[in-house]
């Protein structure tokens, strides 16, 4: 198809009818400065909870996207919320 599979995820979404928003959190969710809405909206909680998910899975904290990537976290002034997120997305041992 020569897409990717954010690409055909999107188009999926968009003629199932969802949400503009839905399917531009599906698209940029790799890369949402090139979104062309900005602010908190859908895609802001799909592209955290992708990255939040892979540290999870990899346990890898120190190189996350979340920290060498802020531009978008810091366009809409939400950069400052990491640690939180981290630590909401804890399993707490029993």
């Amino acid at each position: 198809f020569k897409a990717t599979y954010a690409e055909l995820g999107a188009y999926l979404v968009h003629t199932w009818g969802l949400p503009d928003g839905i399917a531009e959190a599906v698209a940029f969710h790799h890369s949402p400065l090139e979104a062309e809405n900005q602010g908190v909206l859908p895609l802001t909680a799909v592209y955290v909870a992708d990255i939040l998910e892979y540290e999870s899975v990899s346990g890898d904290e120190e190189q996350s996207q979340l920290d060498t990537d802020r531009g978008y976290l810091d366009a809409i002034g939400r950069s400052g919320r990491i640690p939180a997120w981290r630590e909401l997305c804890k399993i707490p041992s029993k």
